[in-house]
């Protein structure tokens, strides 16, 4: 939720707040020293240290590191200027007789459902593709920095871990391939394909397929289809039967205009083979002698 003040008749939002005390959370009428006490000497030790109360979700917590005094410190997200000591050894009165006091609060609940609305699915998925587009580190979620500027703009933001944002990934990659699945089914034209192989340093072979079309604006689209691993040997055969299972897996083997290849001789091969297949079912164009694209940059390449 977005934390705002009310520009025009702000102190009637404050009064409403304040003499409207079934507003406030029952978290804030628990300020009894010997319930806290007690509660403190039930948990083992090992749990003290963990900030479990809902009251940690309304403040900011600055790192030991990054404190002016070395202490570790809790902000109030609201009006961002009363500082406590986030230990929760201390017990968290403090921090729940500020908000009883803070106007800012007091204003934030008056206000509550009147802004944006925080959803942390939303949030997930924005960072998956963060992660995805500028190729971070799953670590890149836990880090300290990172974090502290997310629950600085939303305190309602849960941070995630690397684990959860590799699991966010590869659902995010299942969804897209779901969404690309349909609309490669509605394209109302031909589909151009072109495709290369790459040998690592480890002599492991991986070819990467490219669907190029003109969607109903009138617009060119490319998408990566498959980057794949190869097992050898990788002769002209196994990369049409390669090629040949990732064009029935996206439902397009009708749809073919044309692939695009350098000039390695297994490609010769693998597009004679296609070529074979589909024409054999009637799927081309032509008889398919539109299919076999040499690749203009690579020739060029040969020439120089």
């Amino acid at each position: 939720m977005v934390c705002f003040d009310d520009e025009h008749g702000g102190d009637d939002v404050v009064t409403q707040a304040s003499n409207n005390v079934a507003e406030v959370p029952d978290i804030l009428m628990e300020t009894n020293d010997n319930t806290i006490a007690a509660v403190s000497a039930s948990l083992p030790s090992s749990k003290r240290g963990r900030k479990r109360s809902p009251v940690w979700d309304e403040f900011i917590v600055i790192d030991a590191s990054d404190s002016t005094d070395g202490k570790e410190r809790a902000i109030c997200c609201h009006c961002k200027d009363a500082k406590f000591i986030a230990n929760s050894h201390y017990g968290t009165k403090n921090l729940i007789n500020h908000l009883t006091k803070c106007t800012a609060y007091k204003v934030f609940l008056a206000t509550k459902g009147k802004g944006q609305i925080f959803d942390q699915n939303v949030y997930r998925d924005l960072v998956a593709r963060a992660i995805i587009r500028h190729g971070y580190a799953f670590s890149w979620v836990e880090h300290d920095a990172n974090r502290q500027v997310h629950t600085y703009l939303n305190c309602q933001v849960r941070t995630i871990t690397r684990n959860t944002a590799k699991a966010d990934c590869l659902k995010l990659h299942k969804s897209l391939m779901v969404e690309l699945l349909h609309t490669l089914k509605n394209v109302s034209g031909r589909i151009c394909l072109t495709s290369d192989m790459w040998t690592s340093c480890q002599t492991e072979g991986y070819l990467c397929l490219t669907a190029h079309y003109v969607d109903d604006n009138w617009k060119l689209v490319s998408k990566v289809l498959n980057f794949c691993h190869i097992e050898t040997p990788h002769t002209g055969y196994e990369m049409y039967s390669v090629i040949s299972d990732l064009l029935k897996k996206w439902g397009i083997e009708s749809k073919i205009f044309s692939i695009t290849l350098d000039n390695a001789s297994s490609n010769d091969k693998m597009q004679d083979y296609l070529k074979e297949s589909l024409n054999g079912r009637g799927l081309l164009l032509s008889e398919g002698q539109f299919l076999h694209v040499r690749c203009a940059a690579h020739v060029l390449n040969l020439i120089v």
